[in-house]
């Protein structure tokens, strides 16, 4: 389990690091795509650790690192980029969005994955044994609100992220959510969030793949919870997690999971696109 985290914290912690370079900000289609192609490389090396060692991986480790450090900083410029057009647009009104195949992330607005299934149990209980140790040492057992600062935050939603599979690349939101939750951390609104995160964690729930009149449920927390995030998420974003049981008859795949929602600051920020 040590080599599993250690390997994340190098291909993904190190990602979030290399912030040297300017550059303007980057076509939309291409950001998804490398952002895409980084999250395979670090599932591949996070599979050759568990069967083969560090020393397979690290070729992959590298790659994913290399490929982050060639897109020039990437995830903040191009939120940047979308805050300048944005102020260049402010009569702008409707669903319309100013990159194509994008959608509107609002002050107070929730960003919840969907369409995806988990991983077998197999394959994802090193993983999820990762992510249960360090929300155990990060957030001990309480539900209460814990301010942690944005890279250990990351580093939570990044290992949630690994066990959730998507056969549509079009659902595949995680990339996005990684960088929104960053942008928005970095640039919260009250100096004593910045850089920070609020996270709430809940355990033992068990929702249903699908819901009643058979769509793919998109709302894993309840209305409390929804209520409780909205009143913290008021200057800086929140981060839920919500573990799942991910029980075969609720239509997973028997492997718990934890299903993150992410809540935008009520305040301080601008309409954001992303994917």
């Amino acid at each position: 389990m040590a080599g599993h985290l250690e390997s994340h914290e190098h291909g993904v912690g190190a990602i979030h690091h290399h912030r040297e370079r300017a550059g303007r900000p980057t076509n939309f289609a291409r950001v998804l795509g490398n952002l895409r192609r980084v999250q395979r490389l670090v599932r591949h090396a996070n599979d050759e650790i568990r069967k083969y060692g560090r020393n397979v991986a690290q070729p992959r480790i590298e790659e994913a690192v290399e490929q982050m450090i060639r897109n020039d900083n990437f995830r903040v410029h191009y939120f940047e980029g979308i805050l300048h057009q944005l102020r260049q647009n402010p009569s702008r009104k409707g669903g319309h969005s100013l990159v194509g195949g994008v959608e509107n992330i609002r002050p107070g607005s929730r960003l919840v994955l969907s369409g995806f299934q988990t991983d077998y149990r197999r394959r994802g209980e090193e993983n999820l044994k990762a992510l249960d140790a360090l929300v155990d040492e990060l957030i001990k057992r309480s539900e209460m609100p814990t301010v942690l600062d944005v890279d250990h935050a990351l580093q939570l939603l990044a290992l949630a992220h690994a066990n959730l599979i998507f056969e549509d690349e079009f659902q595949d939101h995680r990339a996005v959510h990684e960088a929104a939750l960053e942008h928005l951390s970095r640039t919260a609104r009250d100096l004593n969030l910045r850089d920070k995160v609020v996270v709430i964690v809940a355990r033992d729930r068990n929702v249903s793949r699908y819901r009643e009149e058979g769509r793919l449920s998109n709302s894993p927390d309840t209305k409390q919870q929804k209520e409780k995030a909205a009143e913290v998420a008021r200057d800086g974003p929140v981060l839920m997690l919500l573990r799942q049981n991910g029980e075969e008859a609720k239509g997973w795949k028997g492997l718990p999971f934890w299903w993150p929602v992410i809540v935008t600051p009520a305040t301080g920020i601008g309409p954001i696109e992303a994917s």
